[in-house]
């Protein structure tokens, strides 16, 4: 991490690499015992299926296994439900989002406030701070993960931490939400879509619009005024 920090990039990306040098690692192996080593076939065919089920029983392989597909990733249908039920032009009002990723919500067309992007104007991101500043107080992980980077622009909670993925079946309930919803009316900000509910009885600053869920979705969305 101390390397990683002297470098004005991630070097951590290296890892998107590991596959195809494996892959490549694993060829060349073949070829060398093939023309090289004279070991009896079915020593060969003994190598190939143990490197076989080491991949089947590869964590990463396994983890993007048990992950949604892309459909129930993106939930058009349910997030379609949402904007009809809206019942405005999409590009009339922003919305936030909370528990996950925006490019969700922005690949269904809404506008959205908060993204995931690398190259933005700092006096948007000392504005969009004031939205969370509340919950950055709370933690200071997420403090200085949002000061010292920023690239992910998000709706940080304290008590959901840097979770972005909470898919539908959570259980999760916001019971202290401290947002700067002044500053969230001014940034153009009109609706919360949540994948986690919010507690409305500590938190009546909210108010509970409408709940959506689909049987393709990945998500449960809770839509939030204010």
């Amino acid at each position: 991490s101390i390397v990683i920090s002297v470098f004005p990039i991630n070097l951590g990306r290296f890892h998107v690499l590991h596959p195809m040098l494996w892959s490549i690692m694993f060829a060349l192996s073949l070829v060398w015992m093939v023309r090289y080593i004279r070991a009896p076939q079915s020593y060969i065919a003994i190598f190939i299926s143990l490197q076989l089920i080491y991949v089947g029983f590869n964590h990463e392989l396994v983890q993007n296994l048990n992950q949604p597909s892309y459909e129930a990733f993106f939930a058009e249908e349910q997030f379609a439900q949402i904007s009809d039920f809206i019942d405005q032009p999409l590009d009339s009002y922003y919305v936030v989002t909370i528990g996950f990723h925006p490019s969700v919500a922005l690949y269904n067309g809404f506008y959205t406030l908060n993204a995931y992007v690398s190259n933005y104007p700092l006096a948007y991101k000392n504005q969009f701070r004031e939205i969370i500043s509340g919950e950055l107080d709370k933690n200071p992980e997420l403090q200085s993960y949002f000061d010292n980077w920023g690239s992910r622009a998000y709706i940080f909670v304290d008590e959901l931490g840097n979770d972005s993925t909470l898919y539908r079946g959570n259980g999760i309930r916001i019971e202290d939400l401290d947002l700067n919803l002044d500053v969230l009316h001014e940034m153009g900000g009109r609706y919360i879509l949540s994948a986690v509910e919010i507690n409305t009885e500590t938190n009546p600053e909210y108010q509970l619009l409408e709940y959506f869920q689909h049987p393709d979705s990945a998500w449960e969305i809770y839509l939030y005024g204010f």
